[in-house]
């Protein structure tokens, strides 16, 4: 059988140009990988406790386990997705910001 290794990264960050900017910058920011997994998958964490996390698909939210968040992405992969991510705006996912991307620290 033949492994392909996936190399988790210690720390991510959040960042955006376009209008999740403005909408939800708290998101924004530093998150480092945390030593509880959730799901068998990663989480990372911001030191103002907002957490990257799988629950079917990858959140952002402020409680760990939640189905919902200020951030979401469809993506399933076992490490969070660069790109893809919608974010919440006065009850609704939008899509509307492509700058919206995890990078690595």
């Amino acid at each position: 059988m033949n492994f392909i290794p996936i190399f988790i990264l210690g720390s991510l960050s959040l960042g955006s140009t376009g209008p999740a900017k403005s909408t939800v910058p708290y998101i924004l920011g530093s998150y480092v990988l945390a030593s509880q997994k959730h799901n068998g998958y990663p989480v990372y964490k911001k030191d103002d406790g907002h957490y990257i996390y799988f629950q079917k698909v990858w959140y952002i939210s402020n409680t760990l386990g939640a189905n919902g968040g200020f951030a979401g992405n469809l993506d399933r992969s076992y490490k969070p997705p660069i790109s893809g991510w919608q974010y919440v705006k006065q009850g609704k996912w939008k899509t509307d910001d492509a700058t919206l991307k995890l990078s690595g620290i």
